[in-house]
């Protein structure tokens, strides 16, 4: 048995979303615009109805959900994007990124058949970025954007990964 799966996304899982991303600012950092704050089931299911694949993370040591993520296709592009990633507060710290980022590698090249994957961090995220790092997906770009209040500027790293 896997220690991570990726499952069908499980709509009683909101709350445990809510409390890790319980701020307008944490959730434009985990997840962009492409969410209104609070996130809700009606808006996860309208991604899921564009196509995009969204996943409940199950863990067999813990015996439940402790996580979320979602790829997309870019369109008109064999190329994947890892969108969304969380760890839920409680269960960070125990090494889940790591192996929630192998499945998702392997669901994206063997399941979908993409040649390449892809994921946006931002810059301050250390932790983050390492464990992308250390799976193997490289920086190829920077990006600086303007917060809401343009005297705010965040930047981002885009990563990618090729399939060998």
């Amino acid at each position: 048995m896997k220690p991570i799966q990726l499952i069908a996304y499980n709509k009683n899982e909101i709350d445990s979303i809510r409390k890790s991303i319980d701020s307008e600012m944490k959730q434009m950092i985990w997840a962009g615009p492409k969410y209104i704050f609070p996130i809700t089931n009606n808006q996860i299911e309208e991604r899921i109805i564009k196509g995009v694949d969204v996943f409940s993370v199950y863990s067999e040591k813990e015996q439940k959900i402790i996580g979320f993520i979602e790829l997309e296709k870019i369109e008109n592009e064999n190329i994947g994007s890892i969108q969304s990633v969380l760890i839920y507060s409680e269960y960070r710290g125990k090494k889940y990124s790591n192996n929630l980022i192998n499945e998702i590698i392997q669901y994206g090249f063997e399941n979908k058949g993409y040649n390449e994957l892809r994921l946006k961090v931002f810059s301050t995220n250390e932790i983050a970025k390492k464990c992308y790092e250390s799976n193997r997906f490289k920086v190829f770009n920077e990006i600086v954007r303007k917060g809401n209040d343009d005297s705010i500027q965040f930047k981002l790293y885009e990563m990618k990964l090729e399939k060998n």
